[in-house]
Order: C-alpha cells, then sequence, then structure tokens
C-alpha cells in the first residue's frame, strides 16, 4: 500500500486509536481496527525455528488466532510439551560456521515457509551482536566475533526470509552483548568501537538486505536505553543508513514509552495499555507532538500492510525436507582437524570397534532457551546414528557417559 493511501487511514484515527496501534495485542501480534480496514498481523521467534504455542483443543494447528498466549514474561512459561513441532535448525553459532550464504539463504527460505504455513507475518531473527565472552547467555544465537563475517550470514539469512514474502526483525540493536541485568546494564564504548565492532553488522543488513523491522534491545548504550535513544535509532538507523521500516522494542524492553516514542521505537511488544494511555496524555499535554505519533502509527501501517500483501499461505509442508536442509547446514558447519594420520574415514579396514564417551551422545544439548527453543519434528540421538551407520560395517561401538 502506498504511504499516501495509509496517511489518508491515519487521518481518519481518532488519537486513542493511534495511541493503540503502537503497542501488540496480546503477546505476538498487533492490534486490529477492522472498521478502519486495519488488520492485524503476528510474530514468531525464529532464529533457529519456529517457536508457537500449541492452539486450543479442536482448532486448526496453523489458525494463529487461536494460539495460547503467554502471559508472564518472568518464566519461560512456554515449555517444549505445549508448543507446536517444527524443524530445529542449528544455533547462530553453527549456522555461521558454515561460512556458506547461500546455505543460510535457502534455510532462510526454508523457515519463511514454515513461517506461511502457521501463518505468521514477521520472523523475529537474527540476531546478530557481536559474541564477546564465552559466559555471554546468548552466545550459542549470535553469529561470530566478526563484525563483517555476522553482517554477511545475516544478510543471507534476512534475504532468503523476505524472498518468501515474510519480514524479519535484525536483533537486538545494539551492543546487546551481555544477559546479566540486562535491562539495567551500559555498554560503554568510544564511537569508533560502536561503529567498526557493534553497529557495522546492522549496516551491512539494514543496506543490503532491508529488513522489514529492526528490534531494539534491552541494554543501554553510553547510558541512554536504546529503546529511548535517538542518535542510535534516528540518527544512525534511518538517517544514515536509510532504514524506512518500523522499529519494535524487545519484549518488555521500553521503561519510557514515551520517551521511545519521540526517539523513534515505533512498536511496542507485548500489549501494554497504560502505556498507550500515556501516550494519549502526552500528546495532550503537548509533551508529544501529534507529528511524531502519527509518523511511528504510519511506519507500524506500513508494516502490516506489507505483510498482508505479501501474505502466501502454504497448506502442507515436507517437514522432511527442511529437516534434510537443517542436516545439511549442520553438516557444513563442522570443523576437523587435519587428518594427517589418516585417522579418518572409519572404516571396517581400519577399525573393529569404536569408543563413544560422553552424556551427550544420549542426551544431546541441541539448542538454547528462551526465545530459541523449539520443539522439534524429530531428534537424532547420537549414539544411535553412530550405531546404525558402524553395524552397516559390522563395527562395533561401546558407549560410556564420562563425568556426570
Amino acid at each position: 500500500m502506498k504511504r499516501e493511501t495509509i496517511r489518508e487511514i491515519i487521518q481518519n484515527l481518532t488519537l486513542e486509536e493511534k495511541a493503540s496501534l503502537c503497542s501488540g495485542k496480546g503477546l505476538w501480534q498487533t492490534k486490529s481496527i477492522p472498521e478502519k480496514g486495519i488488520p492485524e498481523i503476528w510474530m514468531a521467534d525464529g532464529s533457529n525455528g519456529i517457536r508457537i504455542q500449541k492452539p486450543k483443543q479442536g482448532v486448526r494447528a496453523q489458525e494463529p488466532s487461536e494460539f495460547l498466549q503467554i502471559t508472564d514474561l518472568t518464566q519461560d512459561s512456554a515449555t517444549i510439551t505445549n508448543q507446536l513441532e517444527a524443524v530445529c535448525y542449528p544455533s547462530g553459532a553453527a549456522v555461521a560456521a558454515t561460512w556458506n550464504t547461500e546455505l543460510i539463504e535457502r534455510m532462510g527460505e526454508s523457515l519463511a515457509d514454515e513461517c506461511r504455513y502457521r501463518h505468521i507475518h514477521v520472523l523475529l531473527a537474527p540476531g546478530i551482536n557481536i559474541k564477546r565472552s564465552p559466559l555471554g547467555g546468548r552466545g550459542y544465537e549470535y553469529y561470530s566475533e566478526d563484525p563483517y563475517h555476522a553482517g554477511a550470514i545475516a544478510t543471507a539469512f534476512v534475504r532468503g526470509v523476505q524472498n518468501r514474502g515474510v519480514g524479519t526483525s535484525v536483533k537486538h540493536y545494539a551492543a546487546n552483548n551481555a544477559e546479566t541485568l540486562r535491562i539495567n546494564m551500559s555498554s560503554d564504548m568510544d564511537e569508533r568501537t560502536l561503529r567498526e565492532i557493534y553497529l557495522a553488522p546492522f549496516e551491512m543488513v539494514v543496506k543490503d538486505a532491508k529488513p522489514w523491522t529492526v528490534m531494539s534491545a534491552y541494554n543501554k548504550v553510553n547510558g541512554v536505553q536504546m529503546a529511548e535513544n535517538p542518535y542510535l535509532l534516528n540518527d544512525i538507523l534511518r538517517g544514515e543508513w536509510g532504514f524506512d521500516g518500523a522499529v519494535v522494542c524487545d519484549w518488555g524492553g521500553i521503561k519510557d514509552r514515551v520517551a521511545a516514542l519521540a526517539a523513534g521505537n515505533d512498536l511496542q511488544m507485548p500489549e501494554n495499555r497504560n502505556d498507550d494511555a500515556l501516550i494519549v496524555e502526552a500528546v495532550k499535554s503537548g509533551l508529544l507532538a501529534q507529528e511524531t505519533l502519527d509518523t511511528a502509527v504510519e511506519r507500524i501501517l506500513a508494516l502490516v500492510f506489507q505483510a498482508k500483501e505479501n501474505e502466501r499461505a502454504l497448506q502442507e509442508i515436507d517437514w522432511e525436507q527442511h529437516r534434510k536442509l537443517a542436516l545439511s547446514v549442520a553438516h557444513e558447519s563442522i570443523v576437523l582437524l587435519k587428518n594427517e594420520s589418516d585417522l579418518l574415514p572409519i572404516t571396517q579396514e581400519k577399525y573393529q570397534k569404536v569408543a563413544v564417551i560422553g552424556a551427550f551422545a544420549q542426551a544431546p544439548r541441541y539448542q538454547g532457551g528462551g526465545s530459541t527453543l523449539v520443539n522439534p519434528i524429530r531428534i537424532s540421538i547420537p549414539l544411535e546414528e553412530i550405531r546404525k551407520t558402524a553395524a552397516e560395517s559390522h563395527i562395533s561401538v561401546s558407549y560410556s557417559q564420562g563425568y556426570e
């Protein structure tokens, strides 16, 4: 839909309706105003697989309007057992280790098809913050320690997803590189460090792949909360890089709604009616300019109509083909030492016995938690797969758990 048409719609909205559009409905959808021709759209976590709540009993699995909602943001109440099954792709760390942008673009297309099947319009991915410490709680989710590497992989991922008519939300902008006290901590650095290390991958993706949305981070940068940071959201992201999409906050990541709106953070997630009322009060009192609110609503509606215009539902998914693609990504992520002693491959001519050591062979740790927690359609147990392969060559396999 053209921006001129969207502006005409905005002219017919009340102040209260405009403010209401600036936060979500429930946890995963935007608000609709049917009588004004405004539909809703749905979002889902999806860095390494789609995370969606199971529908209510008796409802089709791909009807998003009936998904159970999570209301407790302080705990991971969306356990793996009450989520719809999806393909669990390798984590971000493994994805980046492939160095294969064509393959990752295909992975993005595959994830987008799963979104289309589930009626999801925006995939909340990829995460491209820089890995700074092995103690970082989300290091597995992010791509790389290198800004260029992270940007190149993310660009391929975004292109793949958006090629199929599904939007992305590049996150977490910016310098969100630690989990401890993440909503209160400040990432402090000089301008060169900020631009060359932390902003560089975001700049690449915004300029080269044009993501539909960017997600603002929980943390502060140089003492300013990211959701309320006009320098990073307006001056750099929009002014220098030319981003024309919507900025959505990380879930629960806004402290001061009026300041965030003024700084360029358009959409607040999840639903927050109290903050919607604060927007109305701020406009009436003159604290917030009407033009600022209208601009935010215009960006949100541009996202909504873009998503609806690109909507192409799928009636079925070849889950096994998607799983094979995930396996291809996993294969290419593996890095081997030099095979100098001709230890590999393991063949009957060279080996009669193979020892498998470690508890993860029986209970693999294949993903993280929180927003990356996927209910996989099938899990490959390493020990079982090794035994199957070894049996074909009449090689015996022994197993030991090792340490606790």
